[in-house]
């Protein structure tokens, strides 16, 4: 399989310096398509045909600069690999609310350049990996990713999946009139679903629940809270227990 990577940088040196390193990288440079933009405009513009694996993305750049390109991309879609790619500017608080999977200097010497490479197309081939879940709208089906996913409840005699308000562009979901995203329901059981997406952060705090531990916002022994949810989540004394040690794992591998 090929995977579609975008170089978005204002000047043509530097985009052919970085496409010279990636074709350096032999795993790498066979399984990649690459697309050269010179503007932001012209990236997202291309974004409406090519869903990309990775993008690069310089910073300064005339017209609509890296951090509102970067912007604009995680509306409609949450799940490509980002990085930025500059010479200049150090991250602002903002650049990490786009979720930048690494921050790619200009100047960095050869032998760093590549061990970023090796960690970008690592991340490339993880998120090609992740399961992804079929479900439902009314009677229009979706593939959900699980990176998507807030988190998961039984609903009537189902589950249902709660998704990030920055994935309804992606899957084309329309908010209800209340904002709320409209339900998305499949057939499963919660222990059975919880078995595949145990390995990517997930966490079963109660028999009715399991969440993205990616999206836990605060936590103590016994509630938790989600980013764009109201009110707080109970931990049952029976899951207490695992769900911490699940979730100490995920922020463990994440940030250490």
């Amino acid at each position: 399989m090929e995977f579609e990577i975008a170089i978005c940088d204002d000047c043509n040196a530097d985009r052919a310096f970085l496409i010279r390193h990636i074709q350096k990288h032999k795993v790498m440079a066979d399984r990649i398509h690459i697309h050269e933009y010179a503007s932001g405009w012209e990236l997202l513009e291309a974004m409406g045909n090519i869903a990309f694996a990775a993008i690069f993305l310089d910073i300064q750049m005339d017209g609509i600069n890296g951090e509102e390109t970067a912007r604009a991309i995680r509306k409609t879609d949450t799940g490509l690999v980002l990085i930025f790619y500059t010479g200049y500017i150090g991250p602002s608080p903002f650049s990490f609310e786009v979720q930048p999977f690494r921050y790619m200097m200009k100047n960095m010497a050869e032998v760093q350049i590549a061990e970023y490479l090796d960690a970008i197309w690592s991340k490339i081939l993880e998120n090609f990996c992740k399961p992804m879940i079929s479900a439902h709208i009314g009677k229009t089906q979706i593939m959900i990713k699980a990176e998507h996913i807030l988190y998961i409840d039984k609903y009537k005699r189902g589950l249902r999946i709660h998704v990030i308000r920055q994935a309804y562009g992606t899957y084309g979901i329309t908010a209800c009139e209340d904002g709320n995203c409209p339900d998305i329901r499949f057939q499963g059981k919660m222990e059975d679903t919880y078995e595949r997406l145990k390995r990517y952060g997930f966490g079963w705090p109660h028999d009715s629940y399991m969440v993205n531990c990616e999206y836990l916002c605060y936590c103590d022994a016994k509630e938790f809270r989600l980013t764009e949810t109201e009110g707080t989540f109970q931990i049952s004394r029976s899951k207490a227990k695992a769900f911490r040690e699940q979730k100490d794992r995920f922020l463990c591998s994440k940030y250490l």
